[in-house]
């Protein structure tokens, strides 16, 4: 079964979609492990493809209600009926917390694996290891961002979740890794958020963006004109000045 939702996935385009997801539904998906066999590779596949992140999340919309029944717990003896929107959810916020934990120990573990190092060669194999490793983390977290931004504008996450758990903590870390994920983010959803019940507090998070450009002993000049161009997108009316690059459907084209 996962070889056959591996090789659907390998073919989802826009242009192919409709029939890749009745192909998709004509599978037997019936226990724990196929159902987080699929959801895994759904996941990885959307945060190593961020330009075909939305196509994965409206996969995840159109199958959100495939489910199976999970065995008893201890506590109720009762089993429980677990959907696909319901796993694919948790598996993105293990992944941010997954991310959070390896932002916060980074500079610790590089320090502790270089002074392990007897010669000045393996001090640079390690170096390049730690270059490599970071490059990885930060390509895996830029694509769940995006690809929860996604799910968010199918209406697949609660708006609160966006703020208490995405946005603060991005904040919050305010390392580089982190606002490159959060200007994605908020070029991804501020659209949606930017409305006036909660304007004072879109006005607080641009009020920090904007301070943070101002910090140019702390913020490299990449990162300063990346926050200048989310802070223009919003005076802009969330209007871009370059076209969306997420691939469309031959016909969108040819209307065009």
């Amino acid at each position: 079964i996962l070889n056959k939702v591996k090789a659907i996935l390998n073919k989802l385009t826009p242009q192919k979609f409709d029939v890749l997801v009745g192909n998709f539904k004509e599978l037997t998906i019936d226990n724990e492990a196929r159902l987080m066999g699929a959801i895994d590779l759904i996941f990885e596949k959307a945060i190593a493809e961020p330009s075909f992140n939305r196509c994965y999340a409206q996969l995840c919309l159109l199958l959100q209600d495939t489910s199976i029944q999970k065995g008893a717990d201890g506590l109720s003896g009762k089993s429980k009926n677990v959907t696909l929107r319901r796993l694919i959810l948790n598996k993105c916020q293990a992944e941010f917390s997954k991310t959070k934990s390896f932002d916060s120990n980074k500079a610790e573990r590089k320090e502790k694996r270089l002074a392990e190092c007897n010669t000045n060669e393996e001090k640079r194999r390690v170096q390049e290891e730690l270059d490599i490793e970071e490059i990885k983390a930060r390509k895996r977290s830029l694509g769940n961002v995006k690809f929860i931004g996604e799910l968010f504008k199918l209406g697949m996450l609660k708006e609160n979740i966006i703020h208490q758990d995405c946005l603060v903590q991005l904040f919050h870390n305010s390392d580089e890794d982190s606002l490159e994920s959060l200007c994605g983010f908020m070029t991804s959803v501020g659209k949606l958020l930017d409305r006036p019940d909660i304007a004072d507090r879109m006005d607080q998070y641009f009020d920090r963006l904007k301070k943070l450009t101002q910090k140019k002993d702390r913020i490299c000049a990449r990162m300063r004109f990346m926050i200048q161009d989310v802070i223009d997108l919003r005076q802009n009316n969330w209007v871009p000045r370059r076209a969306d690059n997420n691939p469309k459907k031959i016909d969108e084209i040819h209307r065009e």
